[in-house]
């Protein structure tokens, strides 16, 4: 069975809603937003076996996190790496940006994911 959650690196918005430019751009996918913000923790490490960061940034904070919990992982995966964009390793940030910003970080994603999803299947389900 898959799972899959959302976490940040940093305790800047715990608890709280995604920003509503976010919900509003799932909205036209029908997609219904209702998670609330979180820290990565210890379990994560153990209970997903993949780990995907948007920016670099992102991924030195997983790895520091790591070392300060004395945990590994060994699929931490930069998301925009499974796309076609392969000059381009970074998700980019929308938050300054307009609508068309936060639309294009959706394509992305959803790119990213169904490459993943291939990917595991390719690993994992054909074998």
């Amino acid at each position: 069975m898959l799972s899959a959650d959302s976490c940040g690196t940093s305790d800047y918005h715990i608890g709280e809603l995604p920003d509503e430019r976010t919900i509003q751009c799932a909205q036209k996918f029908n997609i219904t937003l209702n998670h609330r913000g979180r820290q990565i923790n210890r379990l994560d490490f153990k209970h997903f076996d993949y780990l995907l960061v948007m920016d670099k940034s992102n991924y030195e904070n997983v790895h520091a996190i790591m070392t300060q919990h004395n945990v590994t992982h060994d699929r931490i995966l930069m998301l925009r790496e499974l796309t076609e964009f392969k000059g381009i390793n970074e998700v980019p940030d929308p938050y300054y940006g307009g609508e068309k910003d936060f639309h294009e970080v959706y394509e992305i994603l959803d790119e990213a994911i169904e490459l993943l999803l291939d990917k595991i299947e390719a690993e994992h389900i054909n074998v």
